[in-house]
């Protein structure tokens, strides 16, 4: 008898441990990654995170403060060809491996660095006991995922945006495929960026989940300005678009109409934006504030009438998929005004959360801006309406359940329980536990005993039932619903009870005394 249980009986309590692998943490205009992971840790994930690279910037956001998961960097290059040379003594160099992706890829893709790093991190991952990692971003940490998974044999997945992987990978989909092949599954962050995924992996297994916004850090709006205030926060790129917005600002002082414009951020196009204020004599309108924290951020949201973000694409494609700025200014209640490019039609709904130009368009975008600074009504009503759509859409205690969830899925291998060893049960790659040793036990099992694992004495069961009177009178409340005798489901209970410390993906029980231990195990589960 087997039961296959699902894949939330686990360990309770966040006991699984799930690391998160990035290039670079913490990158400031990444702050979906941050609120991610705190909200993980809240819902009870262990998590730890692993970067290849350091931060570019001292610049730390306040909410860092509350993130509990310890930060590894990888070592110096010097330092890591230390270790490469190690495992090659040692037979650990997955020679095979990097000169397949070298032949396949190139010698862009640096597959002898990715194997570097990744063998630094397998070391770390197996000792700090991860049971599955997590990468964002399908480019150079998507491709180190490929060689850790190899070295350490822990699973993992990635969530793949669109610009990694339309831009950064280029035209290399055979290495996007692979990285999608060797997942365990795939998060795309948007329908828009998972319609592109599918179609260039349609093997993949591509679930669609929003990066999620926490809705706490945004209070109530302020008061609207005597002199409307636009506020647009991003790096300072291409793709961005403030060059359009700047052009639909000098369109707005042509027609006469007062405002201010505020740009939050920083990046190489900041002496060309300079350039282009002091050319259509915007100074008195138009302010750079360089970067801010994410706190700062949200101040400034309250404060302002508009947010604005003329997102373009770029020549080689670069766009901003779903820019976490403008769900931002969604929670703050305050009305969008954007493009029509890649998911932001997802956030932003022409005329009832804000409106939406075609990309690169200056007039439309200053017709959108003055149809909004000339009603203060429309402004509220709109910005009531991206409050209730991120409430309903975006809050990311839902969006991270869903990626819990598939964590829960797919992190830790399948546990066998037999109801006494020796027995016949099936083959299983994962853990095999035996509530108790029979005798004698036969050749054939003399040969897998070690193979075996055994749960502790009847007194150190007991012992545990003692220690948690909680669960105990809990698991005792609901012997009627399991029908089963008094002797034979206390002793379950024992097993269920112990049990639940251990991390599995699924459950496999063999005969009828595991079978109810795994029957109570998800009752508890229920219960938790």
């Amino acid at each position: 008898m087997a039961l296959h249980a699902p894949g939330f009986w686990r360990r309770f309590a966040g006991r699984v441990k799930i690391a998160y692998l990035y290039s670079r943490f913490p990158v400031v205009s990444q702050t979906f990654c941050l609120t991610e992971m705190l909200a993980l840790e809240r819902q009870g994930v262990s998590l730890s995170v692993a970067s290849i690279h350091p931060p570019s910037s001292s610049l730390r956001h306040g909410a860092q403060a509350d993130l509990k998961a310890n930060i590894v960097y990888a070592p110096p290059q010097p330092v890591l060809k230390i270790w490469e040379e190690a495992a090659k003594a040692e037979k650990r160099w997955p020679a095979a491996l990097v000169k397949r992706h070298d032949e396949a890829y190139g010698p862009e893709c640096k597959s002898r660095l990715r194997a570097r790093n990744a063998l630094y991190f397998a070391d770390r991952f197996a000792r700090g006991g991860i049971d599955h990692f997590h990468v964002h971003f399908a480019n150079r940490a998507g491709h180190t995922a490929i060689f850790l998974k190899k070295l350490s044999g822990i699973p993992f997945s990635i969530t793949a945006h669109a610009q990694d992987f339309q831009v950064q990978l280029g035209s290399n989909h055979a290495l996007l495929r692979e990285m999608c092949s060797e997942a365990k599954f795939v998060v795309a962050v948007s329908e828009y960026s998972r319609k592109l995924l599918a179609a260039i992996c349609p093997e993949a297994r591509i679930c669609h989940v929003y990066n999620g916004i926490d809705l706490g850090r945004f209070g109530a709006p302020g008061s609207p300005n005597a002199v409307p205030k636009i506020l647009s926060v991003g790096r300072l790129l291409e793709m961005k678009g403030f060059r359009v917005l700047l052009a639909a600002c000098a369109l707005l002082k042509k027609r006469a109409t007062p405002f201010e414009c505020e740009i939050v951020g920083e990046g190489p196009m900041r002496a060309a934006l300079e350039e282009q204020i002091a050319r259509e004599d915007l100074g008195g309108e138009v302010r750079l504030a360089g970067v801010l924290s994410q706190e700062e951020v949200a101040r400034r949201l309250s404060a302002c009438d508009v947010f604005a973000l003329a997102c373009v694409e770029e020549a080689d494609g670069a766009c901003d998929v779903l820019p976490t700025v403008i769900l931002e200014a969604m929670a703050a209640a305050k009305p969008v005004v954007s493009t029509r490019l890649a998911g932001i039609p997802e956030m932003v709904e022409h005329g009832e959360n804000g409106f939406l130009a075609q990309p690169g368009d200056a007039g439309e975008l200053a017709d959108a801006l003055a149809v909004l600074f000339g009603d203060a009504d429309l402004r509220r009503r709109q910005g009531e309406a991206g409050r209730r759509k991120a409430e309903r859409v975006f809050r990311v205690e839902e969006t991270s359940a869903r990626l819990k969830a598939l964590f829960d899925k797919h992190a830790g291998s399948p546990l066998t329980l037999l109801e006494c060893w020796p027995c016949a049960f099936p083959e299983t790659k994962g853990r095999v536990i035996a509530c108790k040793p029979a005798e004698p036990p036969g050749a054939a099992a003399r040969r897998t005993v070690r193979e075996i694992d055994f749960l502790p004495d009847p007194v150190v069961l007991e012992a545990e039932w003692r220690e948690e009177k909680e669960w105990a009178a809990r698991i005792e409340g609901w012997r009627a619903e399991f029908g089963a005798e008094p002797d034979a489901y206390r002793e379950a209970a024992l097993y269920a009870l112990w049990l639940r410390k251990e991390s599995f993906s699924h459950l496999h029980a063999v005969g009828s005394m595991a079978l109810l231990a795994a029957r109570i195990l998800g009752k508890m589960k229920e219960g938790a």
